[in-house]
């Protein structure tokens, strides 16, 4: 950590001393330096706390049973691991960087580790960060990015999803690409390359899990919105539109046309010899029964039970919810219908765990701090979307994007790991956004220029962003405390823990 805070006050000097010398003669170059900067800082935090793991796969079992097939691709006999309903994405990039690894006789992980150190920075340092600079049209500053990527770290640390060989930080990966490069198009930055890589990155999200696929489609239709309206700059930028949306739409289906290809060639044998390898459809059948006790489960964290969404299994298929292992999307939905309040209740719940980071059992210090990066995001959006009409401009598509892909965790199973996207949104809007910064600027201002007791005096006003912000919090703190009584542990187990 000592490390960290050096580093830190390191970046902060040589931006304020690369500013001065440089300001006058172009403002790339400090640019860059907070983009490099920033980067390294984040993949130090990274290696610090990972480097001397031996091991991806040694508490995750999907890792452990994918790693098989990794390690096995090119001989004879592929092991079929059940994770390759993922599609593509299980075994790519990891096979190369396996292959590499050994052809240079290093450790095997190397490269993989150092692929996960790469996205965990991009994702923190320059991903979130520049897409708030996109939204909001404002620069983020250095020790915004660098306190970002601390604060991404301290709140996904043990989702695993940084130390167990899984799909979800690289897909969250070319998620935050994609938005980025729809974004830069929707600010005028336009061109074949760009349409491009919204083709490829959109094909990469749409051919893993399906947590990222609606969002993409989301993306998409936002493209194809900013290129056609009537106020898209496109003539001077580009020199026809149906090309780039032509060469978007190749990638896309070449993508995913790999992806079935992948299905063909290497999955469907192995369901042929036997291996147990559901589809993603059958996944999404098995799962929408599977966690129906539960809002959380699983992921190394405390499980919290919905007893609600057992009473509606039960009251529905009655003496015969003992043998209904798999329920289709249309019963489903034909459920929904019958119970339509209690589906929504569920829903809030899970929402509501989905934005409770809390290290995987009832911690304070996690909870209360991102309850108020949560409450600050929030008071940025109002500030920032007065009127109906920035709130339903192309951007909508953008911030529903990120809804829709919480919606896989709030129709069967909630894991930690599975929720970053939404949270980095909110990170990154309450750290890298000026208000909340101006704000707290503008009260030291004061304090400096009266001194403290005398600011208290002069402040008559009820300061009513902090009496919400109060009632915010004990709102929060205590319907999760509620959802953790409902889990019927022995009593001192429920206690906060604030160590």
């Amino acid at each position: 950590m000592l490390i960290l805070f050096v580093l830190f006050i390191c970046g902060i000097v040589l931006e304020k001393f690369v500013m001065c010398k440089y300001k006058t003669v172009s403002n790339n170059i400090n640019r860059a330096f907070q983009l490099l900067f920033s980067f390294f800082f984040a993949l130090m935090v990274y290696m610090i706390f990972t480097w001397n793991q031996d091991s991806m796969i040694s508490i995750s079992g999907d890792a452990s049973d994918i790693w098989k097939t990794i390690t096995s691709f090119h001989t004879k006999d592929i092991y079929g691991s059940y994770v390759l309903y993922k599609g593509i994405n299980s075994v790519f990039p990891y096979v190369w960087l396996y292959d590499l690894a050994r052809l240079l006789n290093i450790n095997e992980w190397f490269f993989i580790r150092t692929f996960y150190a790469v996205a965990f920075a991009y994702i923190s340092s320059i991903g979130f960060p520049n897409m708030i600079e996109l939204l909001v049209q404002k620069e983020t500053k250095l020790y915004r990015r660098c306190f970002c990527a601390i604060v991404m770290w301290y709140f996904w640390y043990y989702s695993m999803a940084f130390t167990q060989l899984m799909v979800d930080l690289p897909c969250l990966m070319y998620y935050v690409l994609l938005i980025n490069t729809g974004l830069k198009l929707y600010r005028g930055n336009k061109s074949i390359l760009r349409y491009t890589l919204v083709g490829i990155l959109s094909g990469l999200c749409m051919t893993a899990s399906g947590q990222y696929t609606m969002p993409a489609v989301c993306i998409v239709i936002f493209v194809l919105l900013i290129t056609f309206s009537e106020k898209s700059n496109w003539r001077k930028r580009i020199s026809n539109p149906i090309f780039c949306l032509a060469m978007l739409l190749t990638c896309l289906f070449l993508v995913m046309g790999l992806n079935n290809l992948f299905e063909a060639s290497v999955v469907d044998p192995l369901r042929e010899a036997g291996e147990w390898i559901p589809s993603g459809d059958t996944w999404l059948r098995v799962g929408l029964v599977r966690f129906r006790e539960h809002y959380r489960s699983g992921g190394g964290s405390m499980s919290i039970p919905s007893y609600r969404n057992a009473a509606i299994l039960e009251d529905y298929y009655g003496e015969n919810l003992v043998s209904i292992n798999v329920i289709t999307v249309e019963e489903y939905l034909r459920i929904f219908l019958k119970y339509p309040l209690d589906f929504i209740l569920n829903y809030i719940n899970s929402f509501f765990l989905i934005l409770s980071p809390d290290h995987g059992s009832f911690n304070l210090f996690p909870l209360l701090g991102f309850y108020t990066l949560l409450y600050c995001s929030l008071y940025i959006g109002v500030m920032r979307c007065k009127t109906w009409k920035k709130f339903f401009s192309p951007l909508f598509l953008v911030g529903f994007s990120f809804l829709w892909a919480t919606v896989p965790m709030l129709v069967m199973n909630i894991e930690e790991r599975t929720c970053m996207q939404i949270q980095g949104l909110i990170i990154a809007l309450a750290l890298c956004d000026s208000t909340i910064w101006e704000n707290i600027g503008n009260g030291i201002k004061k304090i400096k220029e009266n001194g403290f007791r005398e600011t208290v005096k002069i402040m008559n006003r009820i300061s009513y962003p902090i009496v919400f912000y109060l009632l915010f919090i004990c709102i929060c703190m205590a319907h999760i405390a509620t959802l953790y009584e409902a889990i019927g542990l022995e009593p001192q187990k429920i206690l906060i823990n604030i160590k």
